[in-house]
């Protein structure tokens, strides 16, 4: 009964977590994205530049100087919503960061093997 407790916990909490995004959809994510730098924070909701609604989609940041995606996340109504994904400069993933309506509720990050951790 013990092992059997053990065994739906841990299951219940590898189930809650967010689902790790394919290549395919991530490549898709980083093509649709806008530039994080061109957002616009206006009373602590991100808009694009000459638009009146909250920003929703994928925003990215690329390493300076460097086709290199640095971070990449997702807003929803101006706010960080969903998961926001950074990498290190040797491509390897670096944090993964769930965010709802603005605030960060869990993160996960892997060490580097190798290579800057810029």
């Amino acid at each position: 009964m013990k092992k059997a407790l053990l065994l739906f916990a841990a299951l219940l909490i590898a189930g809650c977590g967010e689902k790790a995004a394919s290549d395919s959809a991530i490549k898709e994510a980083i093509e649709e994205s806008v530039e994080l730098r061109l957002l616009q924070d206006r009373n602590g909701l991100h808009y694009q530049v000459n638009e009146s609604e909250p920003y929703s989609g994928w925003a990215k940041r690329m390493y300076f100087r460097s086709e290199q995606i640095w971070a990449l996340a997702p807003f929803k109504d101006g706010k960080l919503d969903g998961l926001a994904t950074h990498w290190y400069k040797n491509g390897q993933k670096k944090t993964e960061t769930t965010y709802k309506d603005g605030e960060s509720v869990s993160q996960r990050s892997w060490p580097s093997k190798g290579g800057e951790d810029n």
